[in-house]
């Protein structure tokens, strides 16, 4: 699991930067111009490439929580029969609890960032006034570079967890190993 989350942390941020820098694009073409082919098609692109991004950073980190939800669990059912430390089973619960946290808020920095785009649309029916005096534009622009950031720094931290878990797993099956070669269960 370890190469695999960082495959698809790394497939997920830079799908973000992608739909970014074609957001950045829109900037020299006028999208509020409804007789503009061109700028209309780039503007679609951008909206799929946002859409496929959210999608992307919610599949990673449901992965992530799957894998921790599973790991921990799988840890507790092997620990109790064969009687190993109770530590093991704390530091599993400790590593899911750990990684929650940016789960989660990566997947609801996906939906706001996706609601920032949504109202920075100028074909939107709605109009309301963003705050601070900025244009929804370009809050849209800041949550995504903001959540870009964030994305990485926790999935830097999930990585680790990821891999802390993956020793962890390891190491119950070294211990269940020994201990049936010790029974002559093999």
């Amino acid at each position: 699991m370890p190469r695999t989350f960082r495959w698809l942390a790394w497939f997920a941020a830079l799908f973000m930067l992608a739909t970014i820098l074609w957001g950045l694009s829109l900037r020299m073409v006028d999208i509020r111009d409804r007789t503009d082919a061109t700028a209309q098609r780039l503007a679609t692109v951008h909206r799929l490439l946002g859409t496929a991004s959210a999608m992307a950073i919610v599949f990673v980190n449901s992965l992530v929580v799957t894998y921790f939800i599973g790991t921990a669990r799988w840890v507790k059912e092997v620990a109790e029969p064969y009687k190993l430390d109770v530590d093991l089973v704390a530091r599993a619960q400790k590593l899911k609890r750990g990684v929650f946290p940016f789960a989660l808020i990566h997947m609801l920095m996906a939906v706001g960032v996706a609601a920032l785009g949504a109202a920075s649309d100028p074909a939107a029916r709605l109009r309301l006034q963003p705050p601070g005096g900025l244009s929804w534009t370009t809050l849209h622009l800041l949550a995504a570079c903001a959540g870009l950031c964030l994305l990485v720094w926790g999935s830097l931290h999930q990585a680790v967890a990821v891999r802390a878990q993956h020793e962890l797993i390891n190491k119950v099956l070294q211990l269940v190993a020994t201990i049936r070669r010790e029974r002559g269960l093999e």
